[in-house]
C-alpha cells in the first residue's frame, strides 16, 4: 500500500516515460561502445579501454 505522505514523490507517466528513456539511452550507449571495441579488434586495432576513462597524470 503507498501512502500518501508529504515527502513521497508520485509516479506520473512522465516520469515513467523518462527513467525508461534513460535506461534504454544507457543500454544503447553501452552496446554502441561495445560494438565500436569489436569493429576495431576485427580490423587489428587494439580495441577501446574498458578501465579507466580519464587517464593518469605521470607527473
Amino acid at each position: 500500500m503507498l501512502l500518501d505522505t508529504p515527502h513521497t514523490v508520485p509516479m506520473t507517466p512522465f516520469t515513467q516515460t523518462s527513467i525508461g528513456g534513460y535506461l534504454l539511452l544507457s543500454f544503447v550507449a553501452v552496446r554502441a561502445y561495445l560494438f565500436l571495441d569489436a569493429m576495431s579488434r576485427a580490423t587489428g586495432g587494439h580495441g577501446l579501454p574498458f578501465d579507466r576513462c580519464v587517464p593518469r597524470s605521470t607527473s
